[in-house]
């Protein structure tokens, strides 16, 4: 039986990246029999031309779809592509838009949810992982901020709980109310995989090389770091309350 997985992108002034990215996907995809994969790519209205990119695309592809919606940052754009699709296929698949996550994985992930995982995330902080081209000051933000997500946050049991490279079983999305996350921007990545974990989700990570991107910038903004280390704090508080309800 064919199985149906959607690759969910979200972008905003990916005009450089977007059009050889999905040339990549699409040419893993034509050798993956076993699945029907098509792309969403969930533009947050970019000015650089990068949905005129994709709708062009799209005319000659018609695994290629175009979600177009307002500029609220990489959680909400996911948010409002996995609710379209989450119904309708098998495995749900997220990745950056900038090349950073090699297409050329992506049978691995899909090997890995067939041997029985729910989620299966790219690390680069397990074995054979790891960074390529990053500044120093790269570096100490994301061993801060993955190690605020284990330490405070509680997700413990993850090496890399901010990479967005992951496969997702959409029997265990359907169990999640997307919505009520509360996060818009890059928080959505540690939001998500708490949800995951509070329901015994069946989580491995297989090691990927990061390689930064070499067009366009990136996305990160203040906004996106002042909600990632208030909902660090905020999904502590609610183990503490969960806990506590459980006991009683």
């Amino acid at each position: 039986m064919v199985r149906k997985v959607f690759i969910i992108i979200p972008t905003y002034n990916e005009a450089e990246n977007v059009a050889p990215l999905l040339e990549q996907i699409r040419a893993i995809s034509t050798s993956l029999g076993d699945y029907r994969i098509d792309i969403l790519v969930a533009d947050d209205s970019s000015p650089d031309g990068t949905a005129d990119i994709v709708r062009s695309l799209a005319q000659g592809l018609t695994t290629v779809h175009l979600l177009s919606g307002p500029k609220e940052g990489m959680g909400a754009a996911y948010i409002r592509a996995i609710s379209v699709v989450v119904h309708s296929c098998d495995i749900i698949i997220t990745m950056d838009a900038d090349l950073s996550h090699p297409p050329s994985m992506i049978p691995l992930f899909l090997d890995k949810v067939g041997e029985g995982y729910d989620v299966v995330i790219g690390s680069r902080y397990v074995e054979g992982g790891g960074t390529v081209d990053w500044p120093l000051t790269r570096q100490l933000t994301s061993f801060f901020a993955n190690n605020m997500a284990r330490v405070v946050a509680g997700l413990y049991s993850v090496h890399d709980c901010t990479s967005s490279y992951r496969a997702i079983r959409t029997s265990l999305l359907k169990k999640i109310s997307l919505e009520s996350l509360s996060t818009k921007g890059y928080a959505f990545a540690i939001a998500s995989l708490w949800e995951y974990i509070q329901r015994d989700a069946n989580i491995c990570e297989i090691p990927f090389v990061f390689h930064n991107r070499t067009k366009g910038t990136t996305k990160l903004r203040l906004s996106d770091i002042s909600e990632y280390f208030v909902n660090c704090f905020r999904l502590r508080f609610k183990s503490f309350v969960d806990n506590n309800v459980n006991r009683q």
